[in-house]
């Protein structure tokens, strides 16, 4: 969300602002453009600072933990975005290399928005077959304890940590309706954390199944 609008800004500075010089007595059909910076209202920027730190500076500690909190101060950043978009793409010495990059820009970032929107469908499907599995699992039912999954193969442990990560704990007791039971993940490379009932999860052909260790 920050990424994004400065590097618009990055792609619009790259234009070169002119403005034509105003037209004098006789011939001026030689002359040149003269190269000028166009002046931003300096209130306008303040505004989008000011706007970015009232809202970023008293959760500074958390933002990296929750992308939440950067909602509203990236509005600041966007209008920074949209003041350069303004000041420049129709006041620019190359109009076509504007266009170019700018499109080149568009392109990309509807691409990457693109490709995140899929993974984060098929992540959500996982899930739902997730809390599908451990509801249907007779093991699960009624039982007391941690429970320990451990992923059948790569594409299964990707889509756990992608999808649940270290929240199975919070998981378990959404699907099973219970809080007698609490869980953890065993990732390839980490230590594997201590429970009483382990079970192999696999997702294959868009199920996933639970198996008792």
């Amino acid at each position: 969300m920050v990424i994004a609008p400065l590097a618009l800004v990055m792609v619009l500075f790259t234009a070169r602002p002119i403005r034509n010089r105003p037209a004098a007595p006789g011939p001026a059909e030689g002359s040149q453009p003269l190269l000028v910076v166009y002046m931003i209202d300096p209130w306008v920027i303040a505004f989008s600072f000011a706007w970015m730190l009232v809202f970023l500076a008293p959760v500074l500690p958390i933002v990296s933990r929750s992308e939440l909190y950067l909602y509203l101060p990236v509005f600041g950043v966007c209008l920074l975005a949209g003041l350069a978009a303004d000041a420049l793409v129709w006041r620019v010495a190359a109009h076509r290399v504007v266009r170019i990059a700018l499109t080149v820009y568009v392109t990309a970032l509807v691409s990457y928005q693109a490709w995140r929107a899929l993974a984060i469908h098929r992540d959500l499907v996982f899930s739902q077959k997730l809390v599908v599995a451990l509801r249907g699992s007779d093991e699960l039912r009624g039982r007391e304890g941690r429970v320990v999954l451990l992923p059948a193969d790569d594409m299964t442990e990707r889509f756990l940590q992608d999808s649940i990560g270290g929240y199975l704990h919070i998981v378990l007791p959404h699907a099973l309706g219970t809080r007698k039971l609490t869980g953890a993940i065993q990732y390839r490379g980490q230590p594997p954390p201590s429970g009483d009932l382990h079970f192999r999860c696999q997702y294959d052909r868009d199920e996933v199944t639970l198996k008792r260790m």
